[in-house]
């Protein structure tokens, strides 16, 4: 079930810097309040012609995410497929599995950079204590780097330390605005669809001993992404918004 009880995710969805609202009830999508500031007419985005509006208001959201990297994760089979004739001997593959040994890391972006990283060792666990210290530091990088306190717009998930009463009162006191996210939606992260999904793209089939070789594997990767990889994020946002729209609530795969 997409979602266990009704709620509102709000998404942008044309240059006119105004929310779209849809209303998940059960597994079903009513769309609510859809005018448009163009007469009522909602204006279809496209990756390649994404407004300086639309630009403007991702530039103020920030997302962040968990994900555990493991020291050996198999190529997926698609990239590890081999050209071959038609009469060759079809390849067997040793089926592989992700590696016990593991780190878990978080990560806070926004359209243009990186905000911060933190790795956990896999016997640690993050709770709403940790949570929460983590929304501290990044806080104050966000404010640090933009010059401004004025209010941060946040995208993250449901998990359990994310929607703790404390934790949610330290994003209240923090003057973040959390925009809604339908539970069990990892299409409607875009850490989960974009960020991630790179970065264990180019780390499967690569072998670490230790967890300092996977950080530095990741930070090393981190730092030769361009500005446009974090604006491409944020802008596959609003397509995979409209898409969830579209297809009344449906998961989004691809």
């Amino acid at each position: 079930m997409r979602a266990q009880c009704a709620l509102v995710a709000t998404t942008l969805l044309h240059s006119g810097a105004k929310f779209h609202s849809f209303l998940y009830t059960g597994s079903k999508t009513v769309r609510v309040n859809m005018e448009s500031c163009y007469g009522g007419m909602s204006t279809r985005l496209q990756q390649r012609a994404v407004t300086k509006e639309v630009d403007q208001f991702l530039f103020n959201i920030a997302t962040g995410d968990v994900s555990w990297i493991h020291h050996f994760d198999p190529e997926e089979k698609r990239l590890s497929m081999q050209y071959r004739h038609t009469s060759s001997p079809r390849l067997k593959k040793i089926k592989t599995m992700p590696s016990a040994g593991k780190i878990l890391l978080t990560v806070f972006w926004d359209s243009q950079r990186i905000y911060m990283t933190e790795f956990l060792e896999a016997e640690n666990t993050v709770n709403s204590a940790r949570y929460i210290e983590t929304i501290k530091n990044l806080w104050r990088r966000v404010c640090r780097v933009r010059g401004s306190t004025s209010r941060i717009l946040l995208v993250r998930d449901n998990k359990r330390p994310h929607i703790a009463r404390a934790a949610i009162e330290a994003l209240e006191t923090l003057k973040f605005e959390v925009l809604s996210h339908p539970p069990y939606s990892p299409d409607l992260a875009p850490s989960d669809f974009h960020f991630f999904l790179h970065l264990k793209r180019d780390l499967n089939g690569t072998h670490f001993t230790y967890d300092e070789e996977v950080k530095q594997a990741v930070t090393s990767w981190i730092k030769q992404r361009t500005p446009e990889f974090f604006i491409d994020g944020m802008r596959k946002l609003v397509l995979c918004c409209e898409k969830c729209i579209e297809r009344q609530g449906d998961y989004v795969e691809k």
